[in-house]
């Protein structure tokens, strides 16, 4: 190989990895509202672990609240909450209690607070 070849090759793998950087720094900001954030209305309330690798979660969606069903074979809707469960900002509920919830929630029972 002789050296005009050579620095061919350098040049043109230089122009690709530039290339490739300029196109990301010019879609970072548009690839910015993708990324979950405030200005979605889809939040996570709640969640609770049932097992090693599948949970509940309590998910609000604008203004409904829906439980939902985690595992490795995917998402499942099991409830839409009628009375919306209040959970304090900033404040963890414990796992007990947020169980208590949906069992009452799921059977129609009484209010825990």
């Amino acid at each position: 190989m002789n050296s005009v070849a050579v620095a061919q090759g350098l040049l043109s793998l230089l122009c690709v990895i530039g290339l490739i950087l300029l196109l990301g720094w010019l879609l970072r900001g548009r690839l910015r509202p993708l990324r979950a954030g405030s200005r979605h209305s889809l939040q996570v309330l709640a969640q609770l672990a049932l097992g090693a690798r599948e949970r509940i979660v309590v998910v609000q969606v604008g203004e409904e609240q829906l439980l939902v069903g985690v595992s490795p074979g995917g998402l499942r809707t099991l409830l839409v909450l009628s009375r919306p469960l209040q959970v304090e900002t900033g404040v963890t509920a414990p796992a007990a209690s947020f169980a208590q919830r949906v069992r009452d929630a799921m059977h129609g029972g009484a209010e825990t607070a």
